[in-house]
């Protein structure tokens, strides 16, 4: 059924409405109500402007009038930070607003959030956020032919928005195969088997040598060889204190056999220590993308692994000698270079830069 939109200028309550759009499926045109309600008629605070708006379903349908007054302020406010892109004003536009604002009021999970499916031929990030989309298309060569072409773009999935230049490749054979940045795609080509890194913010595409080549900010980055500097100091004096009251104990029951028991005991000292702690390897794996960093230790008698939030830390910490994750607040690093990439990604400054 056809619609119509108009406005209210509630300043002038004697001025004539005004027909601001129109269309065919009434579908769309709740839909439109809903944007120009969210973004005209109340402000960033729910509060109403001098705007108000409502659908007509014509010839002789009923009129959707949008709710006004402040008793409506708060749950105004929500939409509206809510409907962020096409596809929540879609699942608005099931509702009329008079019943979404009833349903809203009594229910603080309305509206339900649409469900994030990708359709064909398109390449999510790591993230969630970003994702690729190509087709087949032509394009004018010149004057009097045409060409086939592979369009791409990427869309933030949060808004449904381009979120960077669209391009377009000669070679119809070349796709995407993941994300290296937000607006970074690797691309292969079958026809000529040959890796590209596409820019799609700048329009610039770098044939790649080997694919291992471009730099990946998706991927994480592992520190291997870091050593354990704290926990074998610690675990020394354990052990001694340990081996000392055993030898205590020994010497207590049986002063002839005392000797032999304290020469084992020495001997099994200085085994598990070279065992447990010459070995002792961590391995720090940081996940950006996802906000985790994995420490795991690794020695002939002694495995662990600990996940921490990259928010339980609070700097970045250059240690020449002695590698140190105290009290998951510092995070130590004994590769420099990887410092400053790190830290930047993360958002942690650096302390104790050599």
């Amino acid at each position: 059924m056809a619609w119509e939109i108009w406005s209210n200028d509630m300043f002038d309550r004697d001025a004539a409405p005004v027909r601001e759009a129109s269309g065919e499926h009434t579908k769309d045109g709740m839909a439109e109500l809903w944007r120009r309600h969210l973004t005209e008629g109340v402000d960033a605070n729910g509060i109403d402007t001098l705007t108000a708006f409502h659908l007509h379903v014509l010839p002789n349908g009923p009129r959707h009038y949008t709710p006004r007054g402040s008793q409506y302020t708060a749950v105004s406010r929500r939409l509206r930070q809510w409907a962020a892109s096409p596809a929540h004003y879609a699942v608005l536009a099931g509702f009329t607003p008079e019943d979404a604002y009833r349903h809203a009021t009594a229910d603080p999970c309305f509206p339900p959030n649409p469900p994030m499916t990708d359709p064909p031929n398109t390449v999510s990030s790591p993230c969630g956020q970003w994702r690729v989309q190509w087709w087949l298309t032509s394009t004018m060569a010149d004057s009097y032919s045409s060409i086939d072409v592979v369009a791409m773009m990427v869309e933030d999935r949060r808004t449904g928005r381009n979120a960077a230049i669209p391009r377009d490749f000669e070679d119809t054979s070349l796709r995407p195969v993941r994300f290296l940045a937000p607006r970074r795609i690797l691309l292969y080509s079958t026809e000529e088997d040959t890796y590209y890194e596409a820019r799609f913010d700048t329009a610039k595409t770098q044939k790649l040598a080997r694919p291992e080549d471009a730099i990946d900010e998706y991927a994480p980055i592992v520190l291997t060889r870091v050593q354990e500097g704290a926990a074998a100091i610690w675990g020394l004096f354990g052990t001694a204190a340990f081996l000392a009251f055993a030898a205590a104990i020994a010497s207590a029951l049986d002063h002839r056999r005392a000797p032999a028991m304290m020469l084992f005991l020495l001997a099994a000292f200085f085994a598990f220590v070279a065992l447990r702690f010459a070995t002792e390897r961590r391995r720090q794996t940081v996940d950006h993308t996802h906000g985790y960093i994995v420490d795991e230790v690794h020695s002939a008698l002694h495995h662990a692994t600990n996940q921490y939030p990259a928010t339980d830390f609070t700097r970045l910490e250059y240690r020449r000698r002695i590698p140190i994750l105290t009290g998951k607040r510092d995070l130590a690093l004994i590769d420099f270079s990887k410092a400053e990439l790190i830290a930047t990604r993360l958002g942690l400054p650096i302390t104790g830069k050599p």
